[in-house]
């Protein structure tokens, strides 16, 4: 909303009720209001006031049952009840900063009681034009997680040299990025600071920058962090490559031909966003993720497709009179085979990646204690003499100070990086223009059809009739301009 001097003083800017099933517990809140003001008479002149209470009972006349302000009755007027947090703000509250350009305010803290609705509203003095455009209510749990006022990027800069040291990083050719995995979106203020503090610290080398894996939603993330993440002060250095990770292996993937056939299915169309009206991401292009979107929004950014491939297994351990065994969990899943990290390794070549990363690569685990629950990844890396293995239990807690060494699924993917070197000098140097799956197919949703996999439990395919399949990425050469 932007409000001016227009509306009437000394009446409401906003009002709004909370419902008392957010407030469980007694708790202490802020308001943050981002706002811009018009140059007021005098500093000591009040510009609004916040009023704020917590209530007992039902929503009160001037409600609907859902705590919002009943547009249906607009001459009802809501009750008016004592408050019990007022604050005044004066020009002398808003510095000089908010005349030119919007910033945020933060209230006072307010205390608010067990089981009540909170109500709060926002009144205007007429003494100097108000623009407000978004408001937030936050409890101190937000606070303690995002807002550290005794740390300063002065701060960050210093710890950051002290552990990377400027001029050793820099000639570094194997150091490219600082690494968030799927960030939360609350951080993307810091992170574009951050940024800024990288780029004037490691000015010798421009390809440090700050990037993260996109998750399940990598049109959306990317926009996002494209909006709200980007740096202030340093040149506008946004994301050098779109990392996607998303990992079609899981607890009920069985090796049998059509269980593999889903799963593949799923990586490159995968349904992960909904399909609800109005969503600027519900369309045919950015109704589904997967490679293919992927890809697609990484083209549409003019930045490489980096695919993070699932080459680990989840476990969840409990620990029952000192014996510890493997129970069912949300994120369970069976680590690949072989044939399986080769199979989504080629698919994401034929959908235009340009690198890989790996999840996880050391396998990290704890122990439970009694009755409790942990859950545990195992990567490429295990324990000497004590390697993870799903069918037997074995190696199911491992010592992370013991001498690590490679594992099966390690040298899978070892080769098959060997693979990709044959090519990679000429696929490096192609653009992706489609993806097309040659199989015969009754319905334009299947995009992978007969997969062939082997169970490592037996020496022969579990459906040896199907005819072998292939999915091919059209990619084309550039055409560089002529040397003059």
């Amino acid at each position: 909303m932007a409000l001016t001097q227009y509306h009437i003083p000394g009446e409401a800017i906003m009002w709004a009720q909370l419902p008392w099933s957010q407030f469980q517990l007694s708790d202490t809140l802020k308001i943050r209001i981002r706002l811009r003001r018009g140059q007021a008479p005098s500093n000591s002149v009040t510009l609004f006031t916040i009023n704020a209470t917590s209530i007992q009972g039902e929503p009160r006349p001037g409600y609907n049952i859902e705590m919002r302000r009943d547009h249906r009755n607009l001459k009802v007027e809501p009750e008016s009840v004592p408050t019990m947090f007022v604050q005044e703000v004066t020009a002398n509250d808003l510095n000089n900063g908010y005349l030119t350009a919007y910033d945020w305010f933060e209230s006072n803290p307010i205390v608010i009681d067990k089981g009540k609705n909170f109500e709060f509203n926002i009144i205007w003095s007429g003494n100097a034009d108000l623009f407000i455009d978004k408001i937030m209510v936050y409890n101190t749990a937000y606070e303690v997680l995002y807002v550290d006022k005794t740390t300063t990027m002065g701060d960050v800069a210093a710890d950051l040299t002290s552990r990377y040291p400027a001029g050793e990083i820099e000639s570094d050719p194997y150091f490219q990025s600082f690494y968030f995995d799927e960030p939360f979106q609350l951080s993307a203020h810091f992170r574009g600071k951050l940024q800024d503090t990288i780029s004037m610290i490691y000015s010798g080398n421009q390809n440090f920058e700050i990037n993260s894996a996109v998750g399940g939603a990598p049109k959306h993330l990317l926009d996002f962090d494209n909006k709200y993440a980007r740096p202030e002060k340093t040149s506008p250095i946004y994301k050098k490559y779109l990392l996607y990770n998303m990992y079609p292996i899981d607890k009920n993937t069985t090796t049998s031909t059509s269980s593999i056939q889903h799963r593949l299915d799923l990586f490159c169309n995968y349904n992960n966003v909904g399909d609800s009206l109005g969503d600027p991401y519900d369309s045919q292009r950015y109704k589904y993720v997967g490679l293919l979107n992927a890809k697609l929004a990484a083209q549409e950014a003019k930045i490489p497709f980096v695919m993070t491939l699932g080459v680990h297994s989840e476990q969840y351990l409990k620990n029952t009179g000192n014996g510890i065994s493997i129970i069912d969990g949300d994120h369970s899943r069976r680590p690949p085979t072989k044939d399986e990290i080769f199979a989504m390794g080629n698919l994401a070549l034929a959908y235009g990646a340009k690198g890989f990363m790996y999840y996880m690569i050391p396998t990290r685990t704890g122990t439970p204690i009694d009755t409790n629950v942990v859950w545990n990844t195992y990567g490429l890396f295990d324990e000497d003499g004590n390697p993870f293995d799903l069918e037997n239990g074995s190696g199911l807690v491992q010592d992370p100070s013991a001498k690590q060494i490679p594992n099966g699924r390690f040298y899978a993917v070892k080769e098959f990086i060997q693979s990709t070197k044959l090519i990679e000098k000429t696929l490096l140097g192609l653009d992706w223009l489609s993806t097309r799956n040659w199989a015969t197919y009754p319905s334009s949703n299947e995009w992978i059809k007969d997969v062939i996999t082997c169970n490592p439990a037996v020496s022969f395919s579990d459906d040896p009739v199907s005819e072998r399949y292939v999915e091919i990425g059209f990619l084309k050469k550039k055409i560089l301009p002529p040397e003059k």
